[in-house]
C-alpha cells in the first residue's frame, strides 16, 4: 500500500537487461567520483517516491433524510490506487443504491492526514472532513466543518470517525 510515481527501468543498473558494461577512468578520483554518483543514482530510485491518499464521500442532497457514505485511503503508491480503494471503501460503506452512485472522489492527497467527524445520531445533518498537514489539524477542522452543518442544537454532538489517517510513506 502506498503511492510514488516509479520507473519500471533503471538504465545503470546490473539488474536489468539493458545494462552495458561502463568503463571507469583509471584515475582514482574520477573512478571514485563515477562510483559516487552510480551510487547516488541507484539510492534515489530505490527510495519511495511518497504516498498517495484520497477521501471519497457521497453526499445526497438531504443527508439528513438519506445520509451520507464516504471512504478513506492513504499510504498507497499511486494516485489511481488511493482513489480506487478511497471509492471501493465508500460505496462498501453503504447499503443505499442511490448512495453507492453517488461515491466520488473529492481530493487526492500526499503527505497529508485526513479526517472525518459526524453526529453519530441518525436523521441529522452534522458531517464534516478535512485534509491538513497534521492529524491534530485535520481532526481540528473535521469537527469544525461537522458543527458548522450540524445546527446550534448538535454542534457538541460531533465526532472524528474512524477514517483517520496520515501518509507516513512520504
Amino acid at each position: 500500500m502506498g503511492f510514488a510515481a516509479k520507473s519500471d527501468k533503471c538504465p545503470i543498473s546490473p539488474l536489468y537487461p539493458s545494462y552495458r558494461q561502463v568503463s571507469w577512468n583509471r584515475s582514482p578520483g574520477w573512478a571514485a567520483a563515477g562510483l559516487a554518483s552510480l551510487l547516488a543514482v541507484i539510492a534515489a530510485g530505490s527510495q519511495p517516491a511518497g504516498a498517495a491518499g484520497a477521501l471519497a464521500v457521497a453526499k445526497p442532497d438531504n443527508i439528513v433524510a438519506e445520509g451520507y457514505s464516504y471512504g478513506t485511503a492513504f499510504n498507497f503508491d499511486s494516485e489511481d490506487e488511493a482513489r480506487t480503494t478511497a471509492l471501493e471503501r465508500c460505496r462498501s460503506s453503504t447499503k443505499s443504491e442511490k448512495r453507492r452512485a453517488l461515491c466520488k472522489v473529492i481530493v487526492i492527497f500526499k503527505g497529508q492526514c485526513v479526517a472525518v467527524a459526524m453526529d453519530p445520531k441518525d436523521g441529522t445533518p452534522g458531517v464534516g472532513w478535512s485534509v491538513a498537514e497534521t492529524r491534530n489539524t485535520a481532526e481540528h477542522q473535521a469537527l469544525t466543518n461537522c458543527q458548522d452543518t450540524a445546527g446550534p442544537d448538535r454542534r457538541d454532538a460531533c465526532r472524528i470517525d474512524k477514517g483517520v489517517g496520515c501518509d507516513t510513506k512520504w
